[in-house]
């Protein structure tokens, strides 16, 4: 997917976001004007568009350049993030721009002279993401999911494994982990190789050896992958869930690496509370730290009977 066909895409999506780019002063946004255009102002010098560019806490974005498809007609946002951009009527596609946003585009059918009001235009901000870094979007913009130790347990399946010890790995979720509470879960990983799962009983998945998310002979599938909407660029992926129901929720790779490698315990997991209440973005609260709990341990259990 392209980066156009991407912001189009994601931003048809991003309605309750929680995403930032660069910020004007904050300031108070006046209600949305109508999306019905109004004749032209008796006077008018021209035909006109007008609006504003915000981030999706609604706060305004300074410089963002509105454009015209095929045109010479130009814009930039003020302070408060309003622009006015003259155009000739007809058929248009007017696209906003800011540094570090994903381009919006949005095609109109204005076929007379007057001043339309095209409301407010949302940015996404791309984050600039460390290797193995998964943000969320939160109300304070982007933060990172602390990274989450996952337990594991080798399985042993008897004779017919006897020359593969250890041959399947079951991981566990067993520690605290951040809370989120909102009604919109945005979060962005650095590559495609990313799922979210839904932890069950604690348990986040299992790896049969050696490389990819499965099954495990005799082991409960307690956790599963949650279907997301998702958008791919290259080296960041967007994870958009606007239904995610009350529970523990692990971004995990896949497919995974050797179960015994060290990222193969590693996985990006939280607690999800739904708050409809909390339009841009989720709120965050962090684990409390247990001093003196216990260093993960590896048990290698012989099921024959499987």
């Amino acid at each position: 997917m392209d980066a156009s066909a991407l912001s189009i895409s994601v931003m048809a999506l991003l309605a309750l976001s929680a995403l930032s780019c660069k910020r004007a002063a904050s300031t108070s946004m006046a209600p949305a004007p109508p999306s019905t255009p109004g004749p032209a102002e008796p006077g008018a010098p021209e035909p006109v568009i007008v609006g504003t560019v915000i981030d999706s806490f609604g706060h305004p974005i300074q410089g963002a350049t509105l454009s015209i498809r095929d045109s010479a007609f130009r814009a930039t946002t003020d302070a408060q993030g309003e622009f006015s951009l003259s155009f000739a009527p007809g058929s248009l596609r007017v696209t906003a721009e800011a540094p570090g946003c994903l381009p919006h585009s949005r095609d109109l059918q204005v076929t007379q002279a007057v001043r339309y009001p095209l409301g407010p235009t949302m940015l996404v901000r791309i984050p600039d993401l460390p290797r193995e870094t998964v943000v969320v979007a939160t109300e304070q913009g982007y933060r990172p999911l602390p990274v989450t130790e996952l337990d594991r347990r080798g399985i042993n399946f008897g004779s017919v494994y006897a020359a593969f010890p250890g041959r399947c790995a079951v991981f566990s979720l067993q520690r605290d982990v951040p809370i989120l509470r909102g009604s919109v879960l945005f979060v962005v990983s650095p590559d495609e190789h990313f799922q979210l799962v839904r932890v069950e009983d604690l348990h986040v998945t299992t790896d049969s050896y050696p490389g990819s998310v499965g099954q495990c002979p005799g082991v409960p599938q307690g956790a599963r992958v949650v279907a997301t909407r998702k958008g791919t660029m290259p080296e960041r992926t967007f994870f958009l869930s606007t239904t995610l129901q009350r529970g523990s929720y692990c971004f995990v790779r896949s497919p995974r690496v050797h179960p015994e490698a060290p990222e193969s315990r590693q996985g990006y997991c939280f607690e999800w509370e739904v708050d409809p209440s909390r339009r841009f973005g989720a709120s965050m609260t962090e684990p409390r730290e247990e001093p003196g709990a216990p260093s993960e341990q590896l048990i290698d259990v012989d099921d024959h009977g499987a």
